[in-house]
């Protein structure tokens, strides 16, 4: 969710503080050190990690609510339908991913990688985002349509080859020169 663009419209649409949006994020991640962390960086009056009166907010909105049993606050489907999961990402791109490519007469496969190692690796640098991840099937379609997929989805997720396919659609044209086509590391 760290794309500025959709971090700014997610802001505008909710109408949440930067403080409590980041919050939300933290709590979604399951981040507790880090909630420790800024809960000591940036102390409230009341204690709180971002004041009582904006957590309230929170929980008067339906973005978080109190687990009965362990008193903690967690994320409400409000918040996660900004998020997809990582075997969800993973099973999209699957599907839109050229299964083979061919290499004079031989076929190699481009999707055998581990599904949950690889859905976890691509959610993260996507941040979990549901729009940046609409954004990246938008890449690849692209990339499938102008037969730039070539490679492995491993080496696309690593690479983050949706970042060059994206400058490319959008019509960077010395961006072609960063995609490296063919490579013997399926």
């Amino acid at each position: 969710m760290i794309q500025y663009k959709q971090y700014i419209r997610f802001l505008l649409e909710t109408g949440l503080l930067q403080s409590q949006v980041l919050f939300l994020y933290m709590i979604y991640m399951k981040d507790q050190e880090s909630i420790d962390k800024y809960k000591d960086r940036f102390p409230t009056e009341d204690g709180t990690v971002i004041g009582k009166y904006l957590q309230d907010d929170l929980l008067k909105n339906d973005w978080v609510r109190v687990n009965d049993v362990t008193k903690r606050m967690t994320v409400t489907d409000k918040f996660r339908a900004y998020f997809i999961k990582d075997e969800d990402a993973l099973n999209e791109l699957i599907d839109i991913y050229p299964p083979f490519v061919t290499k004079g007469e031989v076929r190699y496969p481009l999707v055998t990688v581990d599904k949950f190692q690889y859905g976890m690796i691509y959610g993260r640098r996507i941040f979990n985002s549901i729009d940046e991840h609409n954004e990246v099937l938008l890449d690849l379609a692209f990339g499938v349509e102008n037969n730039y997929i070539t490679f492995g989805i491993g080496k696309f997720i690593d690479g983050e080859i949706w970042k060059v396919l994206r400058k490319i659609r959008l019509g960077d044209p010395d961006a072609l020169l960063q995609l490296d086509l063919y490579d013997e590391d399926f």
